[in-house]
């Protein structure tokens, strides 16, 4: 998706009242929580229910995340140093 389409789509959700991420009333976690999640799932170290448990969600909430169907204006830390540069695993 091109920057100029990003644009749009902000536009046409702030024009509907829409809100992403924490600015959401229903959301349980924040944009630095996400980037942590990610940042484990790159890393590989813990199930993903185990994530979900550590921070108090479901695990579907975090294979959503995993996949990029929810969450996905929080980047995935590709250039992390202390990030390993393998291949992401969902």
């Amino acid at each position: 998706m091109n920057e100029g389409s990003k644009r749009w789509q902000a536009a046409r959700r702030k024009a509907r009242g829409l809100r992403i991420g924490s600015a959401r009333a229903d959301a349980k976690l924040n944009e630095k929580q996400v980037a942590e999640i990610k940042r484990a799932l790159m890393q590989n170290t813990k199930s993903k229910p185990s994530i979900a448990t550590q921070y108090g969600v479901s695990p579907g909430v975090i294979y959503k995340i995993a996949n990029g169907e929810t969450w996905k204006h929080v980047p995935w830390p590709a250039d992390d140093p202390t990030v390993a540069r393998t291949k992401r695993k969902v």
